[in-house]
């Protein structure tokens, strides 16, 4: 055990007093410190990885829907300039990824000579399951009004 002195005057008087007094130094840290420090680690550690995944999930699926509407605007323009006729088509690949399918709807509306033109985009996963669906809808006139003008 360690001793220390430490003196005290009163005042007003010649007279020292010296006292000594045991002082207690701990030479570590105890079990429960560890404990305590370690859970607090893992917790931390815990959330932060639940933090990390949500995050990259987040980043993949904003990276995907990006990707699927400049598909689909691609697909509808080439529908709208005649590239593509105006008939159904179901779940057709892209030639740069298969990965990624379009459809095409054309349907009927109830204003005579227009036609709703809807482009679907998807991307399926490996497992064959369909991850992200993007769709656009466009409102054309019927070309065939136009064959039938040209005609007469």
């Amino acid at each position: 055990m360690h001793r220390q002195t430490k003196q005290f005057s009163t005042v007003g008087s010649a007279v020292r007093t010296t006292i000594i007094v045991p002082s207690i130094r701990r030479a570590g840290i105890t079990l429960f410190e560890v404990v305590l420090a370690l859970a607090i680690f893992l917790g931390a550690t815990a959330v932060i990885g639940q933090i990390l995944q949500n995050g990259s999930r987040a980043a993949t699926k904003a990276q995907l829907t990006s990707e699927a509407s400049i598909r689909c605007e691609k697909r509808m323009n080439e529908l709208l300039s005649g590239v593509l006729p105006l008939t159904a088509v179901q779940n057709a690949p892209f030639e740069d990824n298969a990965s990624w399918q379009w459809s095409i709807n054309v349907l009927d509306t109830s204003v005579i000579s227009l036609l709703e033109a809807e482009v679907v985009v998807q991307h399926v996963n490996s497992r064959g399951a369909a991850d992200l669906t993007y769709r656009m809808n466009r409102y054309l006139k019927d070309p065939q009004l136009y064959e039938d003008a040209a005609i007469l």
